[in-house]
């Protein structure tokens, strides 16, 4: 029987209950500088208020097809979540003290820390799709659930990759992104929540590389919680590359006396991947502890590949634990970077 999971990703839109969770401030759509690094064209937006959760992620497995999943935060007390227990996790948006899993526990860096930006565990059902093979089955990790307001599975990482910052005594983050980058996205409101400003470079096409990005998508709730948005061509982004551009903006913000922190495109780095460690664990404790009704095993996890730090994660930890679970990933990256190519629009559904 062969077990896979299918994580999904969160549309390109914001939500409804966004606008009434901030606090009556409004963005300024306008370009408020001139100012550039390099030609990285920027622009800010203001918001503020505070946000609270919301948000979506999937996976699938087949019939002996194996699902990875992501857990969900619950505050403090234990209580019953969709599909999985929570035990005991810290309240919602603190910082508490991390413990790795046994069989990770000789990894390094070890995280000392982690912010709660997520409400795991995250349920599995399965997905009763039609024209599957015999003996197939399909299940979906839901970390469309995680509760964190728009960002579904990326706050797994964003969970270490805060707390460190805030640990390194950062008053900002840097990270860079497409201009409907979900990553950017999450970040921004993940920043918001632990009182961090948050500066965004996005790439975009040259032709309007110098126009106000607008209130699109992903924009409109990057802008809302008040993050700094700056614009970079394709071109120059290929020349500079993300590392470039991230110490192009480090140094402009030291200059003026700020103390940046820089999050890796996708938060793909090794302290990212700790957050898809805690997948595996979280999924091991649901299939282990029967809280997922009518199966025990997947036998393979299979997900969209684009920044890598997903696909590391899981890889690392099934490979580490007894899990015994292969990990199956298609080039999401590939597939953007030829829409790219040939400057089309399109959305994943």
């Amino acid at each position: 029987m062969a077990m896979a999971s299918i994580i999904g990703h969160c549309p390109n839109r914001p939500s409804v209950l966004l606008a009434s969770l901030l606090q009556n401030k409004s963005c300024n759509s306008r370009a408020v500088g001139e100012s550039r690094i390099a030609s990285i064209h920027q622009f800010s937006g203001e918001g503020g208020g505070e946000l609270r959760r919301g948000q979506r992620v999937r996976r699938a497995r087949r019939r002996g097809f194996g699902l990875s999943v992501t857990r969900s935060m619950a505050g403090s007390s234990e209580q019953e979540v969709r599909g999985g227990e929570s035990v005991g996790r810290p309240e919602m948006l603190t910082t508490a003290s991390y413990s790795p899993p046994s069989w990770a526990s000789k990894l390094h860096p070890l995280p000392s820390q982690f912010c709660t930006l997520g409400q795991f565990p995250t349920p599995i059902h399965r997905w009763n799709l039609p024209g599957l093979p015999k003996d197939t089955e399909v299940w979906i990790k839901r970390d469309d659930l995680t509760g964190m307001q728009l960002s579904g599975n990326k706050v797994r990482k964003l969970e270490f990759l805060i707390a460190d910052a805030k640990a390194q005594g950062a008053d900002c983050v840097i990270t860079i992104g497409g201009i409907q980058s979900n990553h950017c996205r999450a970040t921004a409101v993940a920043a918001k929540y632990f009182n961090l400003d948050c500066y965004l470079i996005l790439r975009t096409s040259r032709t309007v590389v110098e126009q106000d990005p607008g209130l699109e998508g992903n924009l409109l709730v990057e802008r809302m919680v008040g993050a700094h948005v700056s614009l970079v061509s394709k071109e120059e982004y290929v020349q500079l590359g993300s590392v470039g551009l991230g110490k192009l903006l480090t140094e402009k913000l030291k200059a003026e006396g700020r103390k940046p922190y820089v999050i890796p495109v996708g938060g793909s780095n090794s302290l990212g991947t700790w957050g898809y460690i805690e997948f595996v664990k979280e999924l091991q404790g649901q299939l282990e502890g029967g809280k997922v009704s009518g199966i025990k095993h997947f036998d393979d996890i299979v997900m969209a590949c684009g920044s890598g730090g997903t696909t590391a994660g899981l890889a690392l930890a099934a490979h580490l634990s007894n899990l015994q679970t292969k990990v199956c990933f298609a080039l999401l990256n590939i597939l953007l970077l030829l829409c790219d190519q040939l400057d089309s629009r399109f959305y994943l559904k």
